[in-house]
């Protein structure tokens, strides 16, 4: 069967990128090595922060894009990438608004200020009651819905080994079948998740990447992941060759009041979204 776009990686990149082509009218393959949907929102606090969000503003909290930019320099010290600071910052308020209106549960109390780190000038974090799996929950019903109404199909148990110049991907289907999947679009949002997660370690051709196009497949699912950075790369599901929604590399995490660990953003600086 065709497909528009081949996603990589059912997580908080994959799943919403999943989401908003399928909304667009693409025919949409999202292919998950792990036996389940979600990556590391099975384990982590959840905690997001953005700046201007309804939920503020209907709490009195006066905030903009520009102190929560100002907050990420001065706790980083400066050292953050700026390219992904930015592009996380900016898209951070409408990614909770996005959530607010399909339904997250929030925690009463958020947002607040949160002192795993050196925090905030204004509450700016958010988390659900449950923990990464509040936002879990929100994704799978949105991803449940256009799997039943047949415009994402969801291979679990199957992982990504190869990049072709077709373009398309090579996918070890359930572990045991190569299955080559055309696309005019390849979407990379694999995260990292340990073997005490369950997650089954990939073929050594799978974990190099080269100029002959073959991936680094990763699990899916790291807190890090901006679902903001994979609802935009989804805006246009048809474009050629192959594109990332992944981000850099998430330092140890501060853990939320969920006892999960909290999600922080790029290099050493609190999540920007």
């Amino acid at each position: 069967m065709p497909y528009d776009v081949v996603i990589i990686g059912a997580g908080t990149g994959g799943i919403p990128c999943a989401v908003e082509a399928a909304r667009h009218g693409a025919r949409v393959l999202l292919v998950e090595k792990d036996a389940r949907i979600g990556g590391t929102l099975h384990t982590s606090g959840g905690h997001m922060s953005a700046a201007g969000t309804r939920r503020q503003r209907e709490r009195g909290i006066a905030d903009s894009v520009e102190r929560h930019l100002a907050d990420i320099e001065r706790i980083s010290g400066g050292t953050a990438r700026a390219d992904l600071v930015q592009l996380a910052a900016r898209h951070a308020p409408e990614t909770i608004d996005w959530l607010d209106e399909h339904g997250f549960d929030f925690a009463p109390e958020s947002p607040r200020l949160v002192y795993g780190h050196e925090p905030y000038g204004v509450p700016r974090t958010y988390y659900g009651k449950d923990g990464g799996l509040s936002i879990l929950a929100v994704l799978k019903r949105l991803l449940d819905e256009q799997v039943a109404a047949g415009r994402v199909e969801l291979w679990l148990g199957s992982t990504a080994i190869a990049l072709t110049g077709a373009p398309g991907v090579t996918v070890l289907r359930n572990g045991v079948d190569e299955v080559e999947v055309t696309a005019p679009a390849v979407v990379l949002a694999g995260g990292t998740c340990p073997r005490s997660a369950g997650c089954r370690t990939p073929p050594p051709r799978a974990r190099r990447t080269t100029r002959s196009g073959r991936c680094s497949s990763r699990p899916s699912g790291s807190p890090g992941r901006s679902t903001s950075t994979a609802r935009a790369a989804a805006s246009s599901p048809r474009t050629s060759g192959a594109s990332t929604a992944r981000s850099a590399p998430s330092p140890p995490r501060p853990t939320g009041p969920s006892g999960r660990s909290s999600t922080t953003g790029p290099g050493s600086t609190p999540s920007p979204w």
